[in-house]
């Protein structure tokens, strides 16, 4: 137990060395059950005693002790704010900076996304061209074999009966040479709407007839016959005549 000689507080803590009231040196440890020692009232009137060199330092430095932890702890606390409020700023700025790279990705994953579509329908549009021109072949294609169809029936050599035992006589109505097979097949066609049994017949098979072409005739008949419906035809036909065929 150790008392302030000044104050006559006393404390438990045997490292305490200065009052905490006054910064008096405290006594020296003593028991409390021994016989205390009773002090005179002190004397308000009385010239304040000078204390030592020595120890008025000590008084004064305990008694500015308090006052200094609490601007030690002002400082203190005034460092954990500035420290605090640097971190938020610190912790806002990587915040900032990540929503504006997030931002910044966003409208390049937009301008990604719109070159992706139209990227997209530039293919559709490609690809639906090339479809339509695979259908403009196939369609040419088509037409080209019906064409080569056309011409093939048109290009065979009509079948030929045999000459008939009673003539060998033809009513020509019209020749054609063999490339022009179109016009001998619409000089039939006249013939036909004007009520004339005509045909079209390759001359390269009868012997008597100039080859390489195609001849509308009517018959064979006998000559007298044939003369007379060459008569009759004329006047459809002015150029037509009578040739025998063998």
């Amino acid at each position: 137990m150790k008392r302030c000689p000044t104050c006559g507080r006393t404390y438990a803590d045997e490292y305490l060395s200065y009052c905490l009231d006054d910064g008096s040196v405290l006594s020296a440890p003593y028991e409390p059950e021994q016989t205390q020692r009773i002090h005179a009232p002190r004397a308000t009137n009385l010239v304040t005693e000078a204390l030592p060199a020595g120890q008025a330092t000590h008084a004064a430095q305990r008694g500015g002790k308090p006052v200094l932890a609490y601007a030690l702890i002002g400082l203190l606390a005034l460092l954990a704010g500035g420290a605090f409020v640097a971190w938020l700023k610190w912790d806002s700025a990587p915040s900032s900076t990540t929503k504006s790279e997030a931002q910044s990705n966003a409208a390049s994953s937009a301008g990604a996304n719109a070159s992706l579509e139209e990227e997209k329908a530039r293919l559709e549009r490609e690809r639906q061209q090339l479809e339509l021109e695979k259908e403009r072949q196939r369609l040419a294609e088509e037409r080209r074999k019906l064409e080569e169809q056309r011409r093939a029936s048109s290009s065979s050599t009509p079948e030929q009966p045999p000459p008939p035992p009673g003539g060998s006589w033809f009513v020509f109505l019209g020749a054609f040479p063999k490339s022009d097979y179109a016009r001998a097949e619409e000089r039939l066609q006249s013939m036909r709407g004007q009520g004339y049994d005509a045909r079209i017949i390759d001359t390269d098979e009868y012997s008597n007839l100039t080859g390489g072409l195609w001849a509308v005739v009517l018959g064979p008949y006998s000559k007298s016959y044939a003369e007379t419906q060459a008569a009759r035809v004329k006047s459809v036909r002015p150029d037509a005549y009578v040739k025998s065929g063998w």
